[in-house]
């Protein structure tokens, strides 16, 4: 196998990595948020009329250091991740990077 190819491939590999930590950076995302609401819940059941729905939340004025904000905060970032994957985009850019010398034309 040529030198190209060989980079070519590990480019790929590199680039499913990369790909791949997006899965588990959104499933920690995920996990947080499901924590904050268990707390949110569990706090909840002192204070009557709490509410620990992120969506119903993300409308509505919070307390900057209460439970509920930290929970619309947790909410936004997996949001935002799910909108905008920037691990996918980073492993776009290495594999389109390693093909530069097939996307050329050949002498």
């Amino acid at each position: 196998m040529d030198k190209p190819t060989k980079i070519l491939l590990c480019g790929i590999v590199f680039g499913g990595i990369i790909a791949s930590g997006q899965i588990f950076y959104n499933r920690s995302l995920q996990n947080k948020l499901n924590q904050i609401k268990a707390e949110c819940v569990a706090e909840g059941k002192e204070t009557p009329g709490m509410i620990c729905d992120p969506e119903k939340l993300e409308g509505t004025k919070v307390k900057e250091q209460g439970i509920q904000s930290k929970l619309v905060s947790a909410y936004r970032d997996l949001r935002q991740e799910d909108s905008h994957p920037r691990f996918l985009l980073v492993a776009i850019v290495v594999i389109g990077a390693v093909a530069l010398p097939w996307l050329s034309p050949l002498p």
